[in-house]
């Protein structure tokens, strides 16, 4: 199994239980001394958190690329191999490389795993406003292969 899904989730978790144990439990020498009601919402967030973390993170693919093709992962057995010239277009999701920095690459069909394929890219080390050197190389690949 992947670090996408158990590191979080673990944490989640684990974060979850001590809270729930905590209202459980409750007493003056408690692990963390908030009143009920509160513990109460700050589980349910920690649970929410979990579900929409594995959402997000379900949705992620492991991609790599030579000079003709863009290959996708789901992170198991299956793989496919999309022709460059079948992409449209590869962009970051937000404006800011604020973590988890997501890349989307829109095709102009639909594939095994949709139109729409995100990944989260390797760390450089660069400034938070400058676009990622990946997009461009890719757009830039991309482009060579539309002509």
């Amino acid at each position: 199994m992947e670090q996408k899904f158990v590191l979080p989730v673990f944490i989640y978790g684990a974060l979850g239980y001590l809270i729930f144990m905590d209202i459980t439990f409750y007493d003056s020498e408690s692990i963390i001394s908030l009143s009920e009601d509160i513990q109460g919402w700050i589980f349910i967030i920690c649970i929410f958190m979990c579900y929409h973390h594995a959402y997000r993170c379900a949705c992620l693919k492991r991609v790599s690329v030579d000079e003709s093709f863009l290959y996708v992962s789901d992170y198991r057995k299956r793989e496919i191999r999309i022709p460059l010239s079948d992409v449209l277009l590869v962009r970051q999701t937000y404006p800011m490389r604020v973590p988890p920095e997501l890349i989307m690459i829109t095709l102009s069909s639909p594939s095994k795993f949709g139109k729409k394929i995100f990944f989260i890219p390797k760390n450089e080390s660069h400034s938070i406003f400058d676009p990622h050197s990946l997009v461009d190389g890719l757009n830039k690949l991309i482009s060579s292969h539309k002509t």
